[in-house]
């Protein structure tokens, strides 16, 4: 199955090229402009557009954060979907997440040193 979803996704990233693109600008649109116009954190949406990432993938139940993140209006859920549309796809027919969302091992350690403050 990895490598028919490999190869559906090539073919759906090929011709979501245009709609992604659209997707991008219309939620940085939104984030940028629309939350600057609003004094909402730029920073803020962001973390709710990960979250709802998350749990469109199953990486989290999160309806607290889907829900509300759909009548937003400094994010569109729409261009979100424009974007990962293809990576969605591939996860559903393969089971694996490719590229992104990625998660990260609850044990792994950091490769930048850790700096604390001296006094």
């Amino acid at each position: 199955m990895r490598l028919i979803s490999f190869l559906v996704f090539i073919h759906f990233q090929i011709a979501f090229i245009p709609l992604a693109i659209a997707g991008v600008i219309l939620v940085a649109y939104r984030q940028m402009i629309v939350s600057k116009k609003m004094g909402i954190s730029k920073t803020a949406i962001e973390v709710i557009n990960g979250r709802w990432t998350m749990h469109v993938f199953g990486l989290r139940n999160d309806v607290a954060t889907a829900n509300p993140a759909a009548k937003l209006t400094n994010t569109s859920i729409f261009g979100l979907w424009l974007v990962i549309f293809p990576l969605w796809v591939k996860y559903k027919i393969s089971g694996e997440l490719f590229l992104y969302p990625r998660t990260v091992d609850s044990g792994a350690k950091s490769k930048r040193p850790c700096h604390s403050a001296h006094v």
